[in-house]
């Protein structure tokens, strides 16, 4: 597989910003490409020296393959990330002062709904109770979400 000439400056230049780990683990990986390279051609039944383009293809080869391992890693960091952002803005929403009310009202709520209320009766238990208007939907949809 030969490799373009902008793809293998690009390549190399990938190359001399990574660390030393990284470096080093790009070479060991060009080792073995070449000698894969190498056993496939003496099994062909070719010559097989080492040469100068040999190590540079295994070398281009090598930095292509740990890039393409980096950005796909990458992608899934991306897509964790998408994630978090989500579950981080669903839990940022605060909830009204209304729903507050009712969820610490639940119990009683919980009573009332037990004795065969209806959640226009119960919320207007609870507006005579706190003073507050609340909806009889606030109260289903809070009711349902804590009583599943």
């Amino acid at each position: 597989m030969m490799l373009s000439e902008e793809v293998t400056k690009k390549g190399f230049a990938w190359l001399s910003r990574q660390t030393a780990a990284m470096r080093t683990e790009v070479f060991r990986l060009a080792m073995d490409l070449r000698r894969q390279n190498l056993n496939r051609l003496r099994a062909a039944g070719n010559e097989a020296t080492n040469s100068p383009e040999i190590e540079e293809q295994s070398l281009a080869r090598a930095i292509v393959e740990m890039r393409r391992e980096r950005l796909k890693s990458s992608e899934e960091l991306e897509k964790i990330a998408v994630t978090r952002v989500a579950a981080t803005k669903n839990s940022n929403r605060k909830k009204s002062p209304k729903t507050d009310l009712v969820i610490t009202l639940m119990p009683e709520i919980a009573k009332l709904r037990d004795t065969g209320m209806s959640f226009v009766e119960i919320a207007r238990v609870l507006k005579k109770k706190t003073r507050k208007g609340i909806s009889k939907s606030t109260i289903q949809s809070v009711y349902s979400e804590y009583h599943k």
